[in-house]
């Protein structure tokens, strides 16, 4: 599941503009369900020694593809 956006700008019918509260915060409820279950695998995946080559964790920036954290878990330098 994607993180759900909230409307802001669509004219509704009666006049009202965006996503009617109710509507929102369902979407705002779903968006902290899918975050804490990421929180909790990313969790158990750290704990269990990582994903990446050699039981370590690569962390990637999702724009530049340019490692974060190299394979001792450490930030590299410069970033």
């Amino acid at each position: 599941m994607a993180i759900q956006e909230i409307d802001l700008s669509t004219p509704q019918v009666g006049g009202g503009v965006g996503d009617p509260a109710r509507v929102a915060f369902e979407k705002v409820n779903a968006n902290f369900s899918l975050l804490a279950a990421q929180y909790e695998a990313l969790k158990a995946l750290v704990e269990a020694g990582g994903g990446g080559a050699g039981g370590a964790l690569y962390w990637q920036d999702d724009e530049t593809g340019e490692l974060i954290v190299d394979d001792d878990n450490t930030q590299i330098e410069g970033l």
